[in-house]
This record gives C-alpha cells, sequence and structure tokens, in this order.
C-alpha cells in the first residue's frame, strides 16, 4: 500500500505488470465494470465531462492532422530546394556564356555610371558650381570683390607661368560670382556680373589651352582630350554672355580641332570671320583648318580610288 502511494505512473504500471505476470493479482474477484458509479454527482456533469473529453479529442486530432500537413509540406519544400538548387547548377554548367555576358553587361553598366558621375563632378568643378567651404553671409559689394580679387591673382599667376595655381584662382572667382548671381541683382549688377565671369571664362579658356599643350606633349593626345574639353566648356560659357566674342571663338575652334571635330573647328572661325575678317590670328587659323582638310578630302579621296577603282 505504501509502495503504490510513492511510484509515479509509469513505474506503478511496471510494477503491476511484473505482478500479474508471477501470479500475484491485486483483486480478489472479479471486477465488475458495470457496476462501477461515477465519481461526478449528476448525469448533468457526466454529460459535461464527456462533452468536454470530445472537444479534447477533436482538438488532440486535429494537432494530430496539423503536424502531419506540417511535416508534408516541409519535405515538399525540402525536395522543391533539391531540385532548385539542381537546376541552377545545371543552368550554370549550360549557360555559363550567358551568365558570364549578363555580368560584364552589369560591369559595364556600373563602369559607365561611374564615368558618368566623374564627368559630372568635373565639369561642376570646371564652371566653378561646386560649393565651397566659404559659406560666409556677404554684401553684394564684398563678394564681387572677392571674385575680382581671385581674378586678379590669377593673372598674376598667369602671367608668371603657373598655370595650374592660375586656373584654381580662375575658377575660385567663379564660385564667388556664382554666389553673387543668387542674389537680388539690379541690372547694372547683372551687367558687371556678366563682364566679369566673361573676362574669367576667357581667360580660363586660355589657361586650359596651355595646360593642354603640356599635356599633349609629355603625356599624349589621349590626356590632353580631357583638358581641351574644359577649354570647350569655358568657351561655351562665355558665348553664353557675348554670342558673337571673337576670342571665345578662337580658343572654341582650337579645342575643337584637337578633340576631333575639324568641321566644327572651322564653322567657329568663319563665325568668327564675319565679326572681325581682319583678325590675323583668325586668318591663320582658318588657313591651318583648310590645309588639314584638304589633307583630309585627298586621304579620303585616295582610299575610295582603292576601294573602287
Amino acid at each position: 500500500k505504501r509502495l503504490r502511494f510513492s511510484l509515479d505512473g509509469a513505474s506503478a504500471v511496471a510494477s503491476g505488470a511484473a505482478h500479474y505476470a508471477a501470479g500475484r493479482r491485486g483483486l480478489k474477484a472479479k471486477w465488475d465494470l458495470s457496476a462501477q458509479t461515477s465519481a461526478l454527482g449528476d448525469d448533468k456533469a457526466l454529460a459535461e465531462c464527456r462533452e468536454l473529453e470530445a472537444w479534447m479529442a477533436q482538438v488532440n486530432s486535429e494537432e494530430q492532422m496539423r503536424l502531419a500537413k506540417g511535416n508534408e509540406l516541409y519535405d515538399d519544400a525540402a525536395g522543391l530546394r533539391g531540385e532548385a538548387a539542381g537546376l541552377r547548377s545545371a543552368l550554370e554548367e549550360h549557360g555559363a556564356a550567358y551568365y558570364e555576358k549578363k555580368t560584364k553587361e552589369h560591369d559595364d553598366k556600373e563602369k559607365m555610371l561611374d564615368a558618368a558621375a566623374a564627368a559630372e563632378r568635373q565639369r561642376r568643378q570646371d564652371a566653378g558650381m561646386d560649393v565651397d567651404k566659404d559659406d560666409r553671409k556677404m554684401a553684394k559689394s564684398e563678394r564681387m570683390k572677392m571674385a575680382t580679387k581671385n581674378k586678379e591673382e590669377g593673372n598674376s599667376v598667369f602671367k608668371a607661368g603657373n598655370l595650374e595655381d592660375a586656373a584654381a584662382r580662375y575658377q575660385r572667382a567663379l564660385q564667388h560670382i556664382n554666389k553673387f548671381y543668387m542674389l537680388d541683382l539690379s541690372p547694372d549688377e547683372k551687367a558687371e556680373a556678366d563682364a566679369v565671369t566673361l573676362s574669367i571664362q576667357l581667360n580660363l579658356a586660355n589657361v586650359f589651352l596651355k595646360i593642354a599643350a603640356t599635356v599633349e606633349k609629355d603625356q599624349g593626345k589621349e590626356k590632353a582630350e580631357e583638358v581641351y574639353k574644359k577649354v570647350k566648356f569655358a568657351t561655351e560659357e562665355a558665348l553664353k554672355i557675348d554670342a558673337d566674342n571673337v576670342k571665345a571663338k578662337f580658343r572654341k575652334a582650337s579645342a575643337m580641332e584637337k578633340l576631333g571635330d575639324l568641321d566644327g573647328a572651322v564653322k567657329e572661325v568663319k563665325s568668327a570671320l564675319k565679326t572681325d575678317p581682319e583678325n590675323a590670328d583668325l586668318v591663320k587659323l582658318k588657313e591651318k583648318f583648310d590645309k588639314l582638310q584638304a589633307a583630309q578630302n585627298a586621304k579620303a579621296k585616295k582610299i575610295y580610288g582603292k576601294m573602287f577603282g
């Protein structure tokens, strides 16, 4: 009697089974199940108990079904993952050329975007559009004074032969001018800013022409092209202010010829000569371009002669 109260359920069952196998019976007489009465007080309580048991059985059944379905889905997912891995492996094996092409296209696009971003940064720098660290609020007169001061410093170092320093000071002057343009300007103040900007852009184009010639001599034509593009940009900015400016057209034509646009260069020179037909530098440049065009035409004629002669 004391033993049964000290055992857990599993141990009690095991002990009972051992006793039964040994011929020992706990009951002296046959147990009549039908004669047993419920511990519940009445039929209503019994019905509620049975209803609860039925609900528990249903919940248990549904949970078993859910677990079985979950196992089935897990097996299906594992099978799909295996099939996907096999398909990917097959694609990589048999479609190596396609993957290589797509990878190259992606890399080429990234390089193109990087190059475009670098070109835009350079364009803004050349135009003096980059926001500098000088965020001081200045009166209009002070801002113009700073622009003029930087321009004059650029002229001084240019005369001393320091081309890179001159370009930097001219660009600094443009930064001040761009901030000046953001202010509320009278017509006279805008005219003053235009005149200073025109002078700076012309000087900047001249500096870049000389730098480009040095780069072309020391590093080759390909390296110099980037600097000639800066010349072209500066002259175009100048021509926005003065569309007939002869110096701007002369320097633009010089840069365009170096960039391989001989026809465009000739067009600029002819346009400038309409404004100043006696300009010796323009006349000389036109003669140079005429000779280059004649050489090009002769070369093309020779090539076509071999092709069709």
